[in-house]
């Protein structure tokens, strides 16, 4: 009865054990997630180098883009599925481009309102409401993105992976 046990033991170990996801599909699906975040990411870079321009239709562009990536993103993403039983990684991923979207749709959709005034129009105030839109806005990413971060380095304790930063 006792080499019973042991082997009970032992078989529910391994079995355990070989349910675990490798740390590579962990990698595969961590990458798969963060390639949507960095082209939202990029997308939001290339709307705000737009506003140094100050024209509109420059701007609406990159505006549309952004717009267009995040909804192509959500839209995948609702479609990924649970990674190791669990979509918490996929769902934080989610909130966080449905932030960067509120973010566009609203504070940065407002500055490019304000910088797409005529020169003659535009006033002091106008770019002091700018620059502190601007301040928010980038307080707002960098406090998300850090909290982001946190959950990801936990994804990656739990499946032994090692992130690098890639820019």
């Amino acid at each position: 009865m006792k080499n019973f046990l042991k082997i009970l033991f032992l078989l529910t170990v391994f079995y355990l054990a070989g349910c675990s996801p490798s740390p590579q599909k962990a990698s595969e699906y961590n990458n798969m997630l963060i390639r949507h975040q960095r082209a939202v990411i990029s997308r939001i870079d290339d709307l705000i180098a737009s506003f140094t321009t100050y024209n509109a239709q420059d701007m609406q562009q990159a505006y549309n883009a952004l717009i267009k990536q995040i909804n192509f993103s959500l839209d995948t993403l609702q479609k990924v599925k649970p990674f190791d039983g669990s979509t918490e990684f996929r769902d934080k991923t989610i909130s966080l481009i449905e932030f960067y979207k509120d973010v566009t749709e609203n504070q940065l959709k407002q500055v490019m309102q304000l910088l797409s005034k005529p020169e003659d129009k535009y006033t002091s105030q106008d770019a002091l409401r700018v620059s502190e839109i601007m301040s928010e806005v980038h307080d707002k990413i960098t406090q998300k993105n850090a909290e982001f971060k946190k959950y990801q380095e936990q994804f990656a304790r739990k499946y032994h992976l090692s992130l690098t930063l890639k820019e």
